[in-house]
């Protein structure tokens, strides 16, 4: 399950935030239905990327980066793992930009659509700046993700990333990740709305 806190107009009004703090996480990790959590981490700097398919570029923008823990990620660790002085960053993209570029930008532009078969079809590369600093990553699509809206690196270059890029810098999460016995278990209902949480 993906935990939110839920969003509306008296958190604009109160100037409540929308994150949640070491003692929320370990309270949630406490109750009796938790079996893991995980928090997403997001980078704390500027990254600028570039995709493109066939040699056809179809994605210029300003992106944000996420990552969770690893025992999350349903990809082999041999493939899902970042070393410092590495330039090419392992990336899982959500479904959803697959099926938009699928149904959408490749029926347009006469463009092969993409499986999970035929990743390496995707060229992506990463601008990343912070910290008086300027670098240029390859970003290797290994698959997508149905189950997070999020572009996701390995844990390893998201804690090296943002060291390196925003020192200094560390923000709570405003998303986590629960991993449950009994997804019908009501408690867990009950639980989320008395603290104001969504789940996905």
């Amino acid at each position: 399950m993906v935990i939110s806190r839920k969003i509306g107009a008296s958190n604009v009004i109160s100037g409540k935030t929308n994150t949640f703090s070491p003692a929320d996480i370990a309270d949630l990790g406490e109750q009796p239905f938790a079996k893991a959590i995980g928090a997403f981490v997001s980078n704390e700097y500027h990254v600028d990327a570039s995709m493109g398919i066939s040699g056809t570029n179809i994605l210029n923008s300003e992106i944000f980066l996420e990552s969770v823990p690893d025992s999350f990620v349903d990809v082999a660790a041999t493939t899902w793992h970042y070393t410092p002085g590495d330039r090419v960053v392992p990336i899982l993209l959500p479904r959803s930009y697959i099926t938009m570029y699928n149904f959408g930008f490749a029926k347009t532009h006469s463009l092969p659509k993409i499986s999970d078969g035929v990743v390496g079809m995707i060229d992506m590369t990463l601008f990343v700046q912070g910290n008086g600093r300027h670098e240029e990553f390859k970003g290797r699509v290994i698959g997508f993700s149905g189950k997070v809206t999020s572009v996701l690196v390995p844990e390893s270059f998201m804690k090296w990333s943002n060291a390196t890029f925003a020192p200094g810098k560390e923000s709570d999460p405003s998303r986590l990740l629960l991993k449950v016995g009994n997804p019908a278990d009501e408690t867990i209902a009950k639980y989320m709305d008395a603290q104001g949480y969504e789940m996905d």
